[in-house]
């Protein structure tokens, strides 16, 4: 068999396969990945700067309407429906006058799946150190 029909078999095949979905496709998260502490410390009242500092930088920002914080987050699974948390918070004269949405809802530790997600891909938890991390406790350091 000629070397150009190989290759072309062989291409002809890899892209079959990708079109099978047997390639892997990686979890996507996106937005802001907001804990269930946070949130309950969330008072009415509260500053947009004491917001930003407990809750992070909003993933929608309106430059129309600046008393309106939204906080989304989206998780994709392969053969599953995405997953979609939000939570909409409304200020009045500079303060925290009351939030839409519910974040987390009803569902029992969200955040207990996405750590057991994170472990399956070997991710490191936040504050553990990673290997390679000059805060590391595992090899010689000045």
């Amino acid at each position: 068999m000629p070397r150009h029909l190989r290759f072309l078999l062989l291409a002809a095949c890899a892209g079959t396969l990708a079109g099978c979905g047997l390639i892997y496709q990686p979890v996507v998260q996106q937005g802001n990945l907001i804990d269930k502490q946070r949130i309950a410390e969330l008072k009415v009242g509260m500053t947009k700067r004491q917001v930003l500092a407990l809750l992070g930088t909003p993933a929608i920002h309106s430059p129309f309407d600046q008393d309106r914080w939204d906080y989304l987050m989206a998780t994709y699974v392969r053969g599953k429906p995405a997953e979609e948390h939000k939570l909409t918070l409304v200020f009045q004269y500079g303060a925290l006058a009351r939030t839409e949405g519910e974040y987390y809802g009803q569902s029992a530790s969200n955040e207990q799946k996405l750590l057991e997600e994170a472990k399956k891909y070997h991710i490191e938890e936040p504050g553990k150190g990673a290997r390679g991390d000059k805060n590391h406790d595992g090899g010689s350091g000045s």
